[in-house]
Formats: structure tokens, C-alpha cells, sequence
């Protein structure tokens, strides 16, 4: 059908019109309703064609050199003709396939989600599948590096938490250490001017 889309469409150009799909299928329709002998009935469908565009204002050449340069926009018609649409069911079941072959286990949210992530149209069933394949190692990633994120930083917060412990009670022996050391100082002082008053009162006691 597309074949002959493009080659009615051709035909219609000459004429200085610029049709849609659709309307090229609104008149095989008319000329053709059973859908055969398009070709055979070419020139009655393009007379349809032209004949459903004639009340509308013929383009300009300079509006069919626009529409003819080399980068011209998409029509949404011509998508549908070549592409694909996968359901929400599709992306679960190939998702939940491509999971298992890589060894990695998603929970049902975690399916949900990615399945959330991926397009619903495709041009053809193998760029689906290398989008699936795309989207779960990159959410594979995603999660792994939270994970690991995570787990560096419980490791480097244990670590600061036992350096400030083990500081903690080397300051409080310290301390303690520090007071036995002045305990001891001032016992040492106190014997020391007990000695000194000794002899003094032995020299005082000699003199008299």
C-alpha cells in the first residue's frame, strides 16, 4: 500500500498539488473499495485526488520548493507506516526476559519504573529491543552507583566515628594521667617543705 501511496503521490505532484497519505487513501477507498486493481485505476484515483484538493488554493512553486528541500518535516502518516507500537505488557514481558539474561533481579516497582522510562513507538522491533537493553543496564548503573555511593560514605562516616571514640578516650586517659602526674607533683612538694621544716628545727635546736 505505501508503494502506491508514493507513486499516486508522484503523479498528483505534476499536477501542482502536494496530497497527504490519508487523503490518497480517501480516494482508493472511492475509486477502489475492495483494495485491488489500485494500479490499474491510477488515473481515476489521481483525478480523485485533485479533485478533492481543486477547491483549495493550488501551492505556489516557491511553497513546493520548501516543501521539497532537504530537510523537510516529518509527517506523523509516514511514522506510523514504518514504525512500530509496543503496549506497557510488551515492555514488562521484554524487560522481565532481558533482566533474567543479564542475572539481575528488579523488584515490581523497579520493573514499573523502567518500563515508565521507555518510548512507546519504535521503527522496528530491534530498535526496541536495543532500547530495553539500553535503558536496563543504564538503570542497572544508576543503581549500583547509589548503592556504592551509599556505601562509601556508611564506611567513611563508621571511620570518623571510631577515630573520634578512640580520640575521646585517649584524651580522657591523658587527662586522667595528667592529674595523677600533678597529684604526684604536689605530694612531692609537700614532703619536700615537710623535710625542709624538719631541719630547721633541728638547727634551730643545735643553735640554742
Amino acid at each position: 500500500m505505501k508503494n502506491h501511496i508514493e507513486n499516486i503521490r508522484a503523479s498528483v505532484k505534476k499536477k501542482g498539488y502536494i496530497p497527504t497519505s490519508d487523503q490518497i487513501r480517501h480516494a482508493i477507498n472511492i475509486v477502489c473499495p475492495d483494495g485491488i486493481n489500485i494500479l490499474d485505476n491510477k488515473s481515476a484515483i489521481v483525478n480523485e485526488v485533485v479533485k478533492s484538493l481543486s477547491p483549495l488554493t493550488p501551492p505556489t512553486e516557491s511553497e513546493i520548493v520548501v516543501e521539497t528541500s532537504p530537510l523537510p518535516t516529518p509527517q506523523p502518516a509516514e511514522e506510523q507506516e514504518t514504525g512500530i507500537v509496543v503496549s506497557e505488557g510488551e515492555k514488562h514481558e521484554l524487560v522481565t526476559v532481558q533482566s533474567s539474561v543479564l542475572d539481575v533481579e528488579l523488584s515490581s516497582a523497579e520493573t514499573f519504573e523502567l518500563c515508565t522510562q521507555i518510548p512507546d513507538v519504535f521503527d522496528d522491533y530491534e530498535s526496541f529491543v536495543v532500547s530495553v537493553t539500553g535503558s536496563l543496564k543504564a538503570f542497572i548503573d544508576d543503581k549500583f552507583d547509589k548503592q556504592e555511593k551509599q556505601s562509601v560514605n556508611d564506611s567513611i562516616s563508621d571511620l570518623r566515628q571510631h577515630i573520634a571514640t578512640r580520640q575521646a578516650r585517649l584524651d580522657s586517659k591523658l587527662a586522667a594521667g595528667l592529674n595523677d602526674v600533678k597529684g604526684d607533683l604536689e605530694q612531692i612538694r609537700s614532703n619536700l617543705k615537710s623535710r625542709q621544716a624538719a631541719i630547721l628545727e633541728r638547727l634551730k635546736v643545735n643553735s640554742a
